[in-house]
């Protein structure tokens, strides 16, 4: 599922790529783009009613309802939360589920479902360095998320120093804790055992 943030800024809600153009042609005064069109990739200039919207090249990734004047109904039309705006800032597109994000820099959000707005989120400083010092990627990856980086404020060659000080042994044992409570609390969810989840969601945030 590719979910992105309305570009319209009055709008800011989450939306489907699949779903932009469901009811186009339903309101003249409505851009009816395509998806392409959004992404910079159509033949002609785009209209909102009478007035010039868009360049064929430029990227305007807009809801289904911004962009028909007709929400599609598949999913409750709800604004982006600030993890999803974070997303949406890295990407040009505005995607908050993987696409042209530098690679290392968005991961699975453990405490949400398949499919949730929130499903992604922003790597933290550690992973970011944890990515980097793996060095699976090429060199043109690691320009990009030591780019991302510094624009964030986030000092990755500090993280990354070889001469990093070894964890401390109650730090290893609260890593461990969470990372056991965490595979317990992902089997409850299987299971649907709602009260076990619970009880390990909350030994989870107890050890953050």
């Amino acid at each position: 599922m590719s979910l992105f943030v309305c570009m319209n800024p009055d709008c800011q809600c989450v939306e489907n790529t699949n779903l932009v153009s469901k009811n186009i042609g339903s309101n003249d005064n409505y851009p009816n783009m395509h998806l392409m069109d959004m992404q910079g990739c159509g033949d002609e200039i785009i209209y909102s009613g009478e007035s010039f919207l868009k360049h064929p090249e430029d990227i305007l990734m807009l809801c289904a309802f911004c962009n028909t004047g007709v929400h599609h109904n598949e999913f409750p039309r709800e604004k982006a939360s600030e993890e999803s705006l974070k997303l949406a800032k890295i990407s040009k597109y505005n995607a908050i589920t993987p696409m042209d994000h530098p690679d290392g820099s968005i991961v699975k959000n453990e405490n949400s479902e398949w499919g949730n707005a929130d499903e992604y989120r922003l790597a933290t400083p550690e992973e970011m360095a944890e990515y980097v010092n793996k060095r699976k990627q090429g060199k043109s990856a690691l320009t990009k998320i030591f780019g991302l980086a510094a624009s964030l404020g986030i000092d990755l060659p500090s993280l990354t120093s070889s001469n990093k000080v070894d964890q401390s042994p109650s730090e290893k044992k609260r890593k461990m804790l969470f990372a056991e409570y965490r595979r317990q609390w992902k089997q409850a969810k299987k299971d649907k055992d709602m009260e076990k989840v619970k009880r390990f969601k909350s030994k989870m945030d107890s050890l953050k």
